[in-house]
């Protein structure tokens, strides 16, 4: 048995991820509003699609072992359907590029809370600033069309 003196687990790892961090794109024409409860809700200004990014703090190597992204859960609702997030990805920024650990086109149009979860099958490693991506699709203005992002939760693999 060789043992190079990395300590490792089998466990995945659960990383709770605040959506209050949410930022727009610098040119995104919407409004963030948190909530008392914990949730960020996303109000157009203008009917067209928008970006928003929750950025994520964690260690791309735990106890001297690279972290893999396995899957992202994200709750949330809508307003109305018509106005729904069209696209989740979970991305990292390395040196000099972008890379993307997952990507789901998914139309999410739930106007009751509801969770979903993306998986990767080949978990790879995360070798820079990680984020979450939502592309929001807004067919109108105002509070009638707002979409709220909850609870976000990593799983992190070491395998």
């Amino acid at each position: 048995m060789n043992n190079n003196g990395s300590i490792w687990s089998e466990a995945n790892t659960e990383i709770a991820v605040s959506p209050l961090k949410m930022v727009i794109f610098y040119n995104s024409n919407v409004t963030l509003r948190p909530n008392g409860s914990g949730y960020m809700e996303v109000r157009p200004n203008a009917s067209e699609i928008e970006f928003v990014y929750v950025p994520v703090d964690l260690p791309s190597v735990l106890l001297g072992t690279a972290t893999k992204l396995k899957s992202v859960r994200v709750c949330y609702n809508v307003d109305l359907a018509a106005s729904h997030i069209t696209e989740t990805t979970v991305n990292y920024l390395g040196d000099s590029s972008l890379t993307t650990l997952i990507t789901d086109g998914t139309d999410r149009t739930s106007t009751a809370w509801e969770c979903y979860t993306l998986t990767d099958t080949t978990p790879n490693e995360i070798q820079g600033s990680l984020f979450v991506r939502f592309v929001l699709n807004f067919t109108g203005t105002g509070s009638s069309h707002d979409i709220r992002i909850g609870r976000i939760t990593l799983t992190l693999t070491e395998q």
